[in-house]
């Protein structure tokens, strides 16, 4: 916000450091990046929305010539094509939840057998996939609105017989 009120190039500056920062800081390795992809799916689920705000945010607001602008807004497609891939071929059973196995009660005595999710975190990550994709056309080859868009034809009904439309 401050860049965009100010113009100034300090904040600029600041906004793409803060959004490479989600990149390197998330759990570095390349089982988790992916590589090159820039993934952020190795990150607590919070950390998956924060990071995925702050990517978007950045590829979206920084000027035309930054160099970090094409970068940024290629990791974001990135990660909604893979949080789209995920959401239509992840199964977690009726409740058709995401990130399963996330939380610090996970795997501790007698906790172990259910799973937990927090709701918050996951609507986290849902508004930040929303935010991002209402950027649109951010760069000519970039375009949040369609990149790793949902499919209605995709959607599995899993155990429920939910029609298609």
């Amino acid at each position: 916000m401050p860049y965009l009120v100010t113009g100034d190039r300090f904040f600029a500056d600041e906004m793409a450091y803060w959004a490479n920062f989600c990149l390197i800081g998330s759990f570095s390795s390349d089982d988790n990046r992916k590589g090159a992809q820039g993934l952020l799916i190795g990150n607590e689920v919070r950390g998956i929305g924060w990071g995925l705000r702050n990517l978007g945010d950045a590829a979206a607001y920084l000027p035309d010539a930054s160099p970090m602008k094409a970068y940024l807004a290629s990791k974001v497609v990135n990660n909604l094509a893979y949080f789209d891939q995920y959401a239509t071929s992840f199964y977690s059973g009726r409740l058709e939840t995401l990130f399963p196995r996330r939380r610090p009660e996970d795997g501790k005595p007698p906790y172990d057998k259910f799973m937990w999710i927090s709701l918050w975190e996951q609507s986290y990550v849902a508004w930040a996939i929303d935010r991002v994709m209402q950027h649109g056309q951010v760069t000519p080859a970039h375009n949040f609105a369609s990149a790793g868009a949902f499919s209605p034809a995709s959607r599995r009904s899993m155990d429920f017989d939910i029609p298609v439309t």
